[in-house]
């Protein structure tokens, strides 16, 4: 028994099935000009080909699976492939109304989602002037992806990376300051506040009193990035 073959849309099926114009399903499949300082955008259908590692067809049509997955990463279908009706409403400089699903699933084959600034501000309940702080200042927050269409998203997994970091900056404000050096079996210590302290070991290289931070401490668990240990 054959396999179903993928039937080929032209721009007139592509926009009614989209409720678009007919020449933005043109701009879609050939491109549209930019300014002649910006590079020219690749078509967003030969963007999605591409990542589906798919050819296109020499002639005015697309396959209609690979129309099907545009239309989910850039959000005017849902997940089932049905029209999104409250895209109709929005603006042209609009952004998705959900977070849409890449073309390309996750490794464990659950959808790949994208979220867009709305989403990612609605998460974390910050204004988009704080996401772009984010963005210009935090080396840890995750780099952003560009769309088919030019508009800026982020992957669902770059921002479960982005929760933990939150969740460690949170332990790590809860345990207090970080310690000042590990010994050598690798457990923390911060030096003497008090001369009334009594002193679990000294530092070698420097000769100061240390302290041992408790076995159960959250800095005995998790070693900050620029600590070394150091021989008692």
């Amino acid at each position: 028994m054959g396999t179903k073959k993928d039937p080929l849309l032209n721009d007139r099926e592509i926009a009614a099935w989209f409720r678009v114009n007919y020449s933005t399903v043109g701009k879609w499949r050939v491109g549209q000009s930019q300014a002649a300082a910006r590079a020219r955008r690749k078509p967003a259908f030969k963007a999605v080909a591409e990542t589906l590692g798919v050819s296109l067809p020499d002639q005015a049509a697309v396959p209609r699976s690979l129309v099907l997955a545009f239309g989910k990463a850039v959000g005017y279908l849902n997940e089932q492939g049905e029209i999104i009706p409250e895209v109709q409403e929005l603006s042209r400089r609009w952004q998705p109304i959900y977070p849409t699903i890449d073309p390309v699933s996750r490794e464990d084959g659950k959808p790949r989602l994208r979220l867009y600034s709305k989403h990612v501000c609605a998460r974390y309940g910050i204004s988009n002037a704080w996401l772009d702080v984010l963005k210009a200042n935090d080396e840890e927050f995750p780099a952003s992806q560009t769309d088919e269409l030019g508009r800026v998203f982020w992957y669902e997994e770059q921002l479960e990376a982005w929760d933990e970091v939150l969740d460690r900056r949170r332990r790590e404000k809860e345990a207090g300051p970080a310690p000042h050096g590990y010994d050598s079996q690798g457990r923390p210590y911060r030096y003497l506040s008090r001369v009334t302290e009594v002193a679990d070991g000294v530092e070698s290289s420097t000769g100061r009193a240390y302290r041992l931070l408790p076995a159960d401490s959250y800095w005995a668990s998790y070693r900050p990035h620029n600590a070394a240990s150091k021989d008692s």
